[in-house]
């Protein structure tokens, strides 16, 4: 047996509980796999792109000059663990460290929240 052929074997009675594979015996020493994306309850989706990107924070709300959010990306209601792209216009209105914001100007702001193709606006006015 090759040594892909016993990765296979080895692998792919896991793989349905995992990935939501489906597997299927060709007649040979590796296993056929079929993926499709979708839930673990089986049911077919969409490329598993965001439908609705939302962005919570943690933090003084109004916000005032020096206060610092964490910000909370969302896809669809789940948090986003991933790559998400976060950025503020006007850009010296905050700074921005990974998913912490620190507004630095008093006035209106808009952080953008980036996941996939989809993109979600907080539109946020900071005091002085």
């Amino acid at each position: 047996m090759s040594r892909s052929a016993l990765l296979a074997a080895l692998i792919a009675p896991a793989l349905p509980a995992c990935t939501g594979a489906e597997v299927s015996d060709s007649g040979g020493d590796t296993a056929e796999l079929q993926y499709f994306t979708g839930s673990a309850d089986g049911t077919a989706s969409d490329d598993g792109g965001c439908e609705e990107v939302e962005v919570d924070y943690d933090g003084e709300d109004p916000p005032s000059v020096g206060t610092t959010w964490t910000l909370f990306p969302r896809c669809d209601g789940a948090l986003v663990l991933g790559a998400v792209v976060i950025r503020v216009e006007p850009l010296e209105s905050a700074s921005l460290d990974e998913n912490l914001i620190t507004f630095e100007q008093a006035g209106i702001c808009e952080i953008s929240v980036q996941v996939g193709s989809a993109i979600g606006i907080l539109e946020v006015e900071v005091l002085d």
